[in-house]
C-alpha cells in the first residue's frame, strides 16, 4: 500500500511569491493498481510525483510505503522501491552507452555500491529475453548505442529498464507526450501489461484525456493543489471523452 497522509508543499513560504503547490493531499494507492492523475498546468501533478519519488520533501505530512515512513528519504534512498519514467525518452537512458550497458546500469540501480555485476552471456540472454516482448527485433541490437534508437523505442526500453528489478511503485510523468501516436499507444499498452503481470502499483500523470477511457483502476483530477475528483471507472458504463472534457469546463475549475 502506498499512502500520502496530509501532504502539503509550498514554495517561497512567507514571501509575496508563496505558491501552495499541494494542499493537504491524502491518497491511498492499492497494491497492483494503475492510477491516472489529470489536471491543468499548475494543478500540482508534478509536485505530487516529485514528493513520491523523493525529489522534493513536503512541508508537512508523510509518505508511506508498506507502512514505512519515507518522507525524508532521497531519490537514491528510495531506489529499491520507486522507479520513475519521464516525458522525454532521452532522460531515462544513457545515449552514449549501448542498449546492453543501459540495462546493466538498470540492474544495479537498487543494489549496493560494492556489488559488481558484469556483462556476460547469461546477462545478455536475460536482457534479450526481457526486451523480446516489444516485438521490435531489438534483441539483435544489444551492442548498439542508445542514441541509435527512436524516441518510441527508447521510451519502451526505459520502461523495461525501470521495471527490470522488483519495486513497489512506478511513477510515470507523461511518458507518451513526446511520442507519435503509434509509439504512444505501444508505450501505454506496454505499461498496462507490465503493471498487470508484475502486480505493480503505478501512478501516471497525463494530459492525454483519451487515457481516461482505457482500462485503469482509478482517475484522480487535481486543481490548484487539491484533489477535486477521485473516481473508479465504471466498466458497465464506460466514460466518454466528452464527459472527461466536461470535467475541465466546470465553473469550480481555476486556471
Amino acid at each position: 500500500m502506498i499512502e500520502l497522509q496530509h501532504i502539503s508543499k509550498s514554495y517561497n513560504v512567507g514571501t509575496p511569491l508563496q505558491v501552495d503547490a499541494l494542499k493537504d493531499i491524502s491518497i491511498q494507492l492499492k497494491t497492483g493498481s494503475f492510477n491516472l492523475v489529470i489536471g491543468s498546468n499548475g494543478s500540482g501533478k508534478s509536485t505530487l510525483l516529485n514528493i513520491l519519488a523523493g525529489a522534493e520533501t513536503p512541508n508537512s505530512g508523510a509518505v508511506l510505503i508498506n507502512s514505512k515512513d519515507l518522507s525524508n528519504q532521497s531519490v537514491h534512498q528510495r531506489a529499491k522501491l520507486v522507479a520513475r519514467i519521464f516525458q522525454n525518452p532521452v532522460t531515462g537512458t544513457a545515449q552514449d552507452l549501448t542498449l546492453l550497458e543501459n540495462f546493466r546500469l538498470a540492474s544495479i540501480r537498487s543494489r549496493g555500491k560494492g556489488l559488481q555485476l558484469g556483462i556476460n552471456q547469461a546477462f545478455r540472454k536475460v536482457v534479450s529475453s526481457h526486451i523480446s516482448i516489444l516485438e521490435m527485433g531489438l534483441e539483435s541490437r544489444l551492442d548498439q548505442k542508445m542514441s541509435a534508437f527512436s524516441g518510441g523505442q527508447r521510451q519502451a526500453l526505459s520502461l523495461l529498464m525501470a521495471t527490470f528489478d522488483s519495486l513497489e511503485l512506478l511513477l510515470l510523468d507523461e511518458p507518451t507526450a513526446a511520442l507519435d501516436p503509434k509509439s504512444a499507444n505501444l508505450v501505454f499498452n506496454l505499461t498496462q501489461r507490465i503493471i498487470r503481470e508484475k502486480k505493480l502499483t503505478a501512478l501516471m500523470v497525463t494530459h492525454d484525456l483519451n487515457h481516461c477511457l482505457k482500462p485503469v483502476d482509478r482517475i484522480i483530477q487535481m486543481n490548484q493543489g487539491k484533489i477535486i475528483r477521485d473516481i473508479i471507472p465504471n466498466t458497465s458504463a464506460p466514460l466518454k471523452l466528452k464527459d472527461v472534457y466536461g470535467w475541465f469546463e466546470e465553473k469550480s475549475i481555476e486556471y
